[in-house]
């Protein structure tokens, strides 16, 4: 090729370059929600109890946000419970319109997976995984798009007998769904929710240092201060996707408060 035709054809790489570098889409999670925003959490006893309750308080007491809070205890999105959380949460998405949607779903669908026709697949089955990892792909996938970012929340670390050995392989589930929707967000909940030596505790200091019990005998569900504790653990994950000004003092709207009795 002649020196003539080098550099016409060099610039016009270059040019093709700089157009599709520019012209790729964005990811939607590049930037910040802003406040003005509406937070949907939904969830089981998790989301019920008193973790969801401090996250809720929080996110909250911050200027320009609202929060729904929803909840069922002894629910999932294993299909295995008589509950169908994606009408449940289509019909919040309409009622309520939300920036932001926040699921904590896990304790409850690590036993079993039950399909429409009936067939359930437990836990010890190699294809456990693929139709669990199906069945929470499907309601992320469903809700998503519709929102500016959707969180999971991961389970926290605990020591029971069998959650001790089930909540990582969920968790890990949840990380995969993520990484196919880039304007969803994992929050790792069992790494910030272990002591100093990275190993459960069931005492555990608050930011001021003090020591408190975090979860009850079953070691599953988060007393008031370790629930404080985890929301504080987890909240830069929030504040990383989510512009929050300094708290005030405000009511939460916990809608599903009724039903955790």
């Amino acid at each position: 090729m002649s020196r003539k035709f080098i550099i016409p054809f060099l610039l016009s790489i270059t040019i093709g370059l700089i157009q599709c570098s520019t012209t790729v889409k964005q990811n939607p999670a590049t930037e910040k929600v802003n406040s003005p925003a509406t937070i949907l959490m939904v969830g089981d006893s998790m989301m019920g109890g008193f973790f969801g309750k401090a996250l809720a308080e929080e996110l909250q007491s911050r200027p320009g946000i609202t929060v729904i809070r929803d909840y069922k205890i002894s629910t999932g999105l294993s299909g295995l419970h008589p509950y169908d959380w994606q009408s449940r949460t289509e019909e919040l998405m309409q009622l309520h319109r939300p920036d932001i949607l926040v699921i904590l779903f896990g304790a409850n669908d690590s036993l079993a997976v039950k399909e429409k026709d009936g067939t359930e697949t437990l836990y010890r089955n190699p294809n456990f995984r693929t139709k669990y990892v199906r069945h929470v792909h499907d309601f992320v996938k469903h809700f998503a798009p519709r929102v500016k970012r959707l969180y999971i929340i991961g389970q926290p670390a605990t020591d029971h007998y069998q959650f001790g050995v089930r909540y990582p392989v969920l968790n890990d589930m949840f990380q995969e769904t993520v990484s196919h929707f880039p304007n969803t967000v994992y929050v790792p909940s069992w790494k910030h929710t272990v002591n100093e030596k990275g190993m459960y505790s069931l005492y555990m200091k608050d930011k001021e240092g003090k020591l408190h019990k975090v979860k009850y005998d079953d070691q599953v569900h988060p007393t008031p201060a370790g629930g404080i504790i985890m929301k504080d653990a987890l909240l830069p994950y929030f504040e990383a996707e989510i512009d929050l000004a300094p708290p005030i003092e405000m009511t939460v709207n916990h809608s599903a408060d009724a039903e955790a009795n």
